[in-house]
């Protein structure tokens, strides 16, 4: 009997800790609610590659920084996007982070810039740290303020009246379905016991220290003090000497008030003191060491403070196709979707929340751009969709059409590459006319088979630094990577569709034996519009001559069974669909809903 308790104890304690991580959004709120120590780091904001080390180094929160380096809060806004993680998200217990971003602003508590903390805040950010704070009640209230929206009248928890304006789109960073449930969480906590922002005010000079005891007794609305040891030292009259007996006196005494009103405290900790900070009772403490973590949660978890691991969920393995227009086209049925700007933010925003089954990145005939096409495809990703679809595989699948011609290809290997290595699942390449075209586009994109492959030809060439894309994919292992990476359907398995242009004459006659002798082609994309040009017709797509000639490129992938697409509109779509077309092209929505209803889907 006393064993089934146990174990109906050990049950519950896992069910509640469960519900608890499900519920909140905030960890390092639940951290605090639990009496617990929460970890972190700075990181310099606008830096992808911080951002992207930061995801992936266990860290409970970091505080992206903006004091000190660039003021810049387009950087911000890539900063918090990179730190969205496929993988992350599906084995997350909820909607939260799994780091949660904080942001310290350059400006002084009383310099009262309250439209930084607005514009922070509208980007998603789940708290702010304030440099220098507390030297007056007043200015010091109106962050609280700035942080808050208008509370309706008569409820317990009204003031300080919030004075933060109404912009929607932080929920949808949140993964939240509306802004009314955003509105609803964000509340400073622990004024608001359901609230998921958090205010760090950062103590660090003499004036701070003094007038702690005024600020805590009247504002309402601070979630941890902040000690700012460096600053504080050179304030008191000791620059760089951060460990004198007057600063640590100070530092004593904002441990010892915030302990009294019950209030987190927190500082920097390096590997020499960290233990003895956990100790001491600091609840949140910022190091860049990993080691110096390290040796604080060991200590945390002795002393029963360390955050507990997330309940123990499914080994989450990607199930079926990760690229859906190869499922689709496996089932006979068409895709469609549109070309958007490389490197266009909000085109790739739109492009997340459309009904598009892929998008595919413009590089041909707009600017080049590597960096424009890695934030292309991580502002792809969305917290709701990845949760709700449950799956690895990305609900719009981004291609790219690539600037070097078909002819250029074996010149630009590297390039080709290096689009890979980004996450894309397929490339468009431009004016296909040759066999050995088509063979250097597939060895450019496939990765060296082993030597007893029944596929070993042609020899991929592609080169073995996966870079983003495993992780973009949601793939921990890189063997399995590489298994999924393959070029569909030389490989069965591959997730990687090549579908070139052919819109040369040179190209329509060469057709037959390209897709007779290279068996790495995913789908031919005729190309009206530059195929009228090739044939003397500029401008003149209509043509019933060039209608001859797509017609027979058409035929030709019908008869090897090849899917084949086309640009589209909505007058065209259905025939189209009608005559076979699986990868229709356009941006008209109503063109993607009638082509859907032809082909039954």
């Amino acid at each position: 009997m006393r064993q089934i308790i146990i174990c109906l104890v050990v049950t519950l304690t896992a069910l509640a800790q469960m519900e608890a991580q499900e519920k909140r959004l905030n960890r390092v709120v639940r951290l605090f609610e639990e009496g617990k120590v929460a970890f972190g780091a700075f990181v310099p904001s606008g830096d992808i590659g911080a951002a992207v080390a930061a995801r992936r180094a266990g860290h409970d929160f970091i505080i992206l920084e903006m004091e000190h380096s660039n003021f810049d809060l387009m950087g911000l806004r890539d900063s918090l996007q990179f730190l969205l993680d496929r993988r992350q998200i599906l084995e997350q217990p909820g909607l939260g982070p799994a780091v949660v971003p904080l942001v310290r602003v350059p400006t002084n508590a009383d310099e009262r810039n309250l439209w930084v903390y607005k514009q922070a805040l509208d980007l998603g950010v789940y708290g702010v740290v304030t440099p220098h704070f507390g030297h007056e009640t007043e200015s010091s209230m109106s962050v609280i303020k700035a942080m808050r929206y208008p509370q309706a009248k008569g409820v317990p928890d009204q003031e300080p009246y919030g004075q933060r304006g109404v912009s929607p789109g932080s929920y949808r960073y949140w993964g939240l379905s509306s802004f009314i449930e955003y509105h609803e969480r964000a509340d400073l906590w622990p004024r608001d016991p359901k609230g998921e922002l958090v205010f760090f005010p950062l103590i660090e000079d003499y004036e701070g220290v003094e007038n702690l005891t005024n600020i805590l007794n009247e504002v309402q609305g601070i979630a941890g003090i902040f000690v700012g040891e460096v600053d504080l030292a050179t304030s008191l009259g000791y620059p760089g000497e951060t460990n004198s007996p007057a600063v640590q006196a100070a530092v004593d005494k904002v441990l010892a008030l915030g302990k009294e009103h019950g209030i987190p405290v927190g500082s920097l900790a390096n590997r020499d003191n960290i233990e003895d900070r956990v100790r001491r009772g600091f609840q949140f403490l910022v190091t860049g060491d990993p080691v110096a973590i390290e040796r604080g949660r060991k200590v945390a978890e002795a002393m029963g403070l360390a955050d507990d691991p997330a309940p123990s969920r499914a080994a989450l393995a990607p199930k079926r196709r990760l690229n859906r227009l190869i499922e689709l086209f496996e089932q006979g049925k068409p895709v469609f979707g549109s070309f958007v700007p490389n490197g266009e933010i909000s085109a790739a925003q739109s492009a997340s929340r459309s009904k598009k089954d892929f998008v595919i990145f413009e590089m041909e005939h707009s600017g080049f751009s590597m960096l424009g096409l890695q934030k292309s495809l991580q502002y792809l990703l969305s917290r709701r969709d990845i949760k709700e679809s449950g799956t690895f595989a990305p609900s719009v699948v981004p291609l790219v059409r690539v600037g070097p011609e078909a002819s250029e290809i074996s010149r630009n290997q590297g390039y080709i590459k290096q689009v890979l290595d980004y996450g894309v699942y397929g490339i468009v390449v431009p004016h296909l006319t040759s066999v050995q075209q088509a063979n250097d586009i597939v060895q450019a994109v496939r990765y060296p088979q082993p030597k007893d492959s029944p596929n070993f030809e042609p020899v991929g060439l592609r080169g073995t630094a996966p870079g983003n894309a495993q992780s973009y994919w949601g793939i921990p292992e890189f063997k399995e990577y590489w298994r999924r990476a393959g070029v569909w359907p030389l490989d069965p398995d591959g997730e990687i569709l090549i579908a070139p242009l052919i819109e040369d004459v040179a190209g329509a006659e060469a057709i037959q034996d390209i897709l007779k002798e290279v068996k790495g082609i995913g789908c031919i994309f005729i190309g009206p519009a530059d195929l009228a040009t090739s044939m003397g017709y500029p401008g003149q797509p209509e043509h019933s001559e060039v209608k001859k000639v797509v017609d027979g490129i058409a035929q030709a992938a019908r008869e090897a069974g090849v899917p084949f697409g086309i640009t589209t509109n909505r007058e065209r779509v259905e025939d189209e669909v009608q005559k076979g077309y699986q990868f229709l092209v356009t941006g008209d929505d109503v063109a993607i809903e009638r082509g859907r209803s032809a082909g039954k889907r």
